[in-house]
């Protein structure tokens, strides 16, 4: 039965967020990038360097692109998408034959995150959360739904950006990163 009621709760949620991203102004999101646009700024958390820095500070330390997946540990979604994440994105980025640094960015605490890829092979991946004293970092890049897949130039322009779990066709990629 509680299984049943966390469904129904799930399912409104997901309608409610429909219906505020496709009724606020003229984009279709009440704030957030569009493609080609820059990236606006938010402070992360470093899971494993215990320190923060700026999303653009990240983007602009990185060689080429970079691939952020926004991901939240209690996302059906990221959950299922975790065990198969690394090598799917380790392939794609080999297939990219361009410099592409990969982040996974939680909604939740540094230490959620930690404990919802400890068991998987996230080593080369850098893992962040948002800073707390951040006021609502998800809704400042226009992330409504996790996951959001984001690749960003060496500029900190939005190239691509997709709700789900999805990579960017690699020959697009490749030629953004060069």
């Amino acid at each position: 039965m509680s299984s049943m009621l966390v469904r129904v709760a799930l399912l409104l949620t997901s309608i409610a967020l429909m219906v505020a991203w496709f009724s606020a102004g003229p984009s279709g999101r009440p704030t957030g990038p569009d493609t080609g646009e820059q990236i606006p700024d938010v402070r992360l958390v470093s899971i494993r360097a215990e320190k923060g820095q700026s999303l653009h500070q990240y983007v602009r330390e990185s060689p080429g692109c970079v691939l952020v997946s926004f991901v939240s540990t209690h996302c059906s979604a990221c959950s299922r998408m975790r065990a198969t994440w690394p090598s799917r994105t380790r392939a794609w980025m080999d297939s990219v034959g361009s410099p592409v640094r990969f982040a996974w960015v939680a909604s939740e605490p540094p230490s959620a995150l930690e404990s919802f890829v400890s068991s998987f092979d996230f080593s080369d991946f850098d893992l962040f959360a948002f800073d707390p004293v951040e006021s609502n970092p998800l809704s400042t890049l226009g992330v409504f739904g996790t996951p959001t897949t984001y690749l960003i130039d060496g500029d900190g322009r939005l190239r691509y950006g997709v709700l789900g779990p999805l990579l960017p066709p690699s020959e697009f990629a490749a030629s953004v990163c060069s």
